[in-house]
C-alpha cells in the first residue's frame, strides 16, 4: 500500500524523500556531534589523569626513595576514591611494582569487583590490569616520579600507571547523543513540516488541482480552469494551462458539436480526397441534389460537377495555386439529371509538407436568384426597348410638330405678313399714324416668324439635311450668341459611318449637355469632340464650370437627379455604346460617349 501511495502520489513521495533526507542528515549530524564530543570528553579525561597522575608522582617521590610501601599504598588508595579511576600503580625505576594490587585497584567500583571475581586469588598485578583492560573501556596515563633539583637534571626513579575507567564519559556521550538526535529530530520534523506545507501551498495543491482539471480536460470539460494562488515556475505552469484551456475552448469544439454545425448548414458542404472522391457531405448537400449520404461517399466528385456550363478547368488552376477561391457560379447535377445553379467557394486542404490531402467545397444554391436576375433582366430589356421607342415617339412627335410649325403655323405667318405689308404701302398720306403701327406690328410678326423658325428647328434639326457637323456648329454659334461662351468644334470626317438615329440621339446628347452647362456650370469655355477611332466613334463635351461630385449626383433618385443624365445615357445604351461622366468640384466636366461602328457594337454601359 505504501508502495502504491509512493508510486502514485507525488506529494507522498516528496514527504517520504524530504523526511528521510532530514532523519538520515540527523542522524549523520548527532553521530558526527557525538564523535566529536567523544573526542572532547577523552581529551578532558586524558588530562584530568595526568593532572592527578603528575599529583601522585609528587607525592610519591619521598615515600618511593624510602621504598615506603605503605605510604605508597596509602596514595594510591586516595586516588581510587574518584569514581573515574580503575586502578593506579607505582613502579620503581625497574619496572616493579611498588603498590598492592588491593591498594593499587578501585574496588569501589562494582564492574571492577565483577572483574576480580573471574580472576584467580594469587593473579600479578600485570595480570589483572591485562583482564581489566580486556573487559573495561580503560584510558591509561602515565606520570614519572623524578628526583633532581630541576626538570634538566632531574633522575626518573619511578613511574605512576593510571587507568581511567570510560563509564562516565560514555554515559556523558550517549546523553549529549540523545539530546542531540532529539533535538535534531525535533528541528527535523518541524522543518519538514514547513517544507511540507510550504510545498502543498506553492506546489502541491497547484500540481494536484492541475492533475485534476487535466483530467477533467482529457474528459471534454473545456470550461476547466485551475484558480489558485502560487508563484514562481509553478504559477507559470498554472497561467500556461488556463491560456491552454482558453485556446482550446476558443478553437477546439467536440466531434458531436462539429457533426451538428455541419447538419445545421444551409449552405451545401462537400469534402473530397486528394483523388477527387466524395469523404463527406452534410445534409444540405443531399436535400439539394436529392441524394443519401451512402450514395454520394467514395463517387467521383465529377458526379455531380461536370457541366457543360461548367468553367472548371479555369477556376481549378486558381484553386490549386492559391490554395482557395470564392463566389464563382457553378451548377450541380442533382439525381434525376437537373443542373441546379450554385454560388461556390472551394479551399485546398494540405498536411505539413504542404501535399493536397483534399478539397472543401461549400456551394449555396441560387435558383431562386438566378431567376430574379433572369426576371429583373427581361424588364431591364423591356424597359429599355419601352424607352428607345418612346424616343423614337418622341422624334415623331417633334417632327411631326415642327412639320406643323413649319407648314400652317408658317404659311399662316407668312401669309399674314404679306397682308400686313401690303396693308402698309396703300394705306393713304393722310393715316400715317395707322401706317406707323401697321409697320410696328409687321416687324413684331417678323420676330414671331423667326421665333417659330427656331423652334422647328430645334424640334427636328436639319442633321440629315446638313450633316452632323454642320449642325453641332450652327447649335455652338447660337449658344455661343446666346449665352456669351466660347465654343470650339473639333470633329473628324463621319459622314456616312453612323446610322440617321445615331446621328440624331449624338445631337440630342450634345444638345442636352449644353442644355446643363447653361443651367449649372457657369463655365466660359466649352469643347466638343467627336473622333473616329477606327472600331468606334468618341464624343467628349467638356466645359471649365464649377464641377460637382459625380457619385453624389448618380446616387440621387427620381425628380432629385433630373432627366438629364438619364437620357443621355439611355440614348448611349440604344447606340450599343458607353457612356462616362467625369467631374470635380472647381475642376469642370467631361462627358463621353463611344458609339461602336459596325462590327465592333458594345453592351451600352454607365461608368
Amino acid at each position: 500500500m505504501l508502495r502504491d501511495k509512493f508510486n502514485k502520489s507525488l506529494r507522498f513521495r516528496f514527504l517520504s524523500i524530504i523526511f528521510g533526507i532530514l532523519i538520515v542528515g540527523t542522524l549523520v549530524t548527532s553521530l558526527a556531534i557525538a564523535i566529536n564530543e567523544g573526542i572532547t570528553l577523552r581529551n578532558s579525561l586524558k588530562s584530568e589523569g595526568r593532572r592527578l597522575a603528575s599529583y601522585i608522582a609528587l607525592l610519591s617521590q619521598e615515600p618511593l626513595i624510602m621504598k615506603d610501601a605503605i605510604h605508597l599504598d596509602a596514595i594510591v588508595n586516595e586516588a581510587n576514591t574518584d569514581e573515574d579511576v580503575d586502578y593506579v600503580f607505582i613502579y620503581d625505576a625497574q619496572g616493579k611494582p611498588l603498590t598492592s594490587p588491593y591498594a593499587s585497584i578501585n574496588y569501589r567500583l562494582p564492574e571492577i569487583n565483577a572483574v576480580l571475581l573471574q580472576s584467580s586469588g594469587n593473579q600479578k598485578s600485570q595480570d589483572i590490569i591485562r583482564r581489566i583492560k580486556a573487559t573495561e573501556p580503560i584510558v591509561e596515563v602515565l606520570a614519572p616520579i623524578t628526583m633532581g633539583p630541576n626538570m634538566i637534571e632531574s633522575k626518573q626513579i619511578g613511574t605512576v600507571i593510571m587507568g581511567l575507567n570510560e563509564h562516565r564519559m560514555r554515559r556523558e556521550i550517549s546523553k549529549i547523543l540523545l539530546y542531540v538526535i532529539i533535538f535534531n529530530l525535533g528541528g527535523a520534523i518541524v522543518l519538514g513540516l514547513v517544507l511540507f506545507i510550504a510545498s502543498t501551498n506553492i506546489v502541491f495543491d497547484p500540481i494536484t488541482e492541475l492533475a485534476q482539471a487535466s483530467s477533467r480536460l482529457a474528459k471534454g470539460d473545456l470550461s476547466t480552469k485551475v484558480d489558485i494562488s502560487t508563484m514562481g515556475e509553478v504559477k507559470t505552469l498554472v497561467n500556461s494551462f488556463n491560456e491552454m484551456v482558453d485556446n482550446l475552448e476558443k478553437v477546439t469544439v467536440s466531434r458531436d458539436y462539429v457533426d451538428n454545425i455541419l447538419k445545421s448548414m444551409i449552405n451545401t458542404l462537400i469534402v473530397v480526397s486528394a483523388d477527387n472522391k466524395i469523404m463527406s457531405t452534410n445534409a444540405a448537400t443531399c436535400k439539394l441534389l436529392g441524394y443519401k449520404e451512402e450514395e454520394l461517399l467514395g463517387q467521383p466528385i465529377g458526379m455531380i460537377t461536370d457541366s457543360k456550363d461548367s468553367n472548371r478547368e479555369i477556376w481549378m488552376t486558381d484553386l490549386l495555386a492559391n490554395d482557395n477561391v470564392g463566389n464563382i457560379e457553378e451548377f450541380y447535377r442533382t439525381k434525376d439529371g437537373r443542373e441546379v445553379a450554385v454560388l461556390l467557394s472551394a479551399s485546398v486542404m494540405r498536411d505539413e509538407n504542404q501535399l493536397l490531402r483534399g478539397i472543401i467545397y461549400v456551394a449555396q444554391d441560387i435558383t431562386k436568384r438566378k431567376q430574379a436576375e433572369n426576371s429583373l433582366k427581361e424588364s431591364e430589356e423591356r424597359l429599355h426597348y419601352l424607352a428607345s421607342q418612346l424616343m423614337d415617339a418622341q422624334e415623331r412627335e417633334r417632327k411631326r410638330i415642327a412639320q406643323e410649325l413649319h407648314d400652317d403655323l408658317g404659311q399662316s405667318l407668312l401669309s399674314l405678313k404679306l397682308h400686313l405689308d401690303l396693308i402698309a404701302r396703300t394705306l393713304p398720306p393722310d393715316l400715317e399714324k395707322s401706317r406707323e403701327d401697321c409697320l410696328h406690328c409687321l416687324d413684331y410678326l417678323i420676330e414671331i416668324i423667326e421665333n417659330v423658325r427656331c423652334l422647328s428647328y430645334n424640334l427636328t434639326p436639319a442633321v440629315l439635311d446638313i450633316g452632323l457637323k454642320a449642325a453641332v456648329v450652327d447649335l455652338l454659334d447660337e449658344f455661343s450668341e446666346q449665352r456669351g461662351i466660347e465654343c470650339t468644334v473639333d470633329f473628324d470626317e463621319i459622314e456616312g459611318l453612323l446610322s440617321s438615329d445615331q446621328k440624331i440621339n449624338l445631337y440630342r446628347i450634345i444638345q442636352e449637355s449644353l442644355t446643363n452647362i447653361s443651367k449649372y456650370s457657369r463655365a466660359t469655355r466649352v469643347i466638343v469632340s467627336l473622333k473616329n477611332t477606327g472600331h468606334q466613334v468618341d464624343l467628349s463635351v467638356e466645359d471649365n464650370g464649377e464641377g460637382f461630385e459625380v457619385p453624389e449626383i448618380l446616387a440621387r433618385r427620381g425628380r432629385e437627379k433630373g432627366l438629364g443624365l438619364s437620357s443621355m445615357a439611355e440614348r448611349s445604351r440604344i447606340m450599343g455604346g458607353t457612356f462616362n461622366i467625369s467631374s470635380r468640384p472647381q475642376s469642370g466636366t467631361k462627358i463621353q460617349v463611344t458609339v461602336p461602328l459596325p462590327g465592333n457594337r458594345a453592351s451600352a454601359m454607365i461608368a
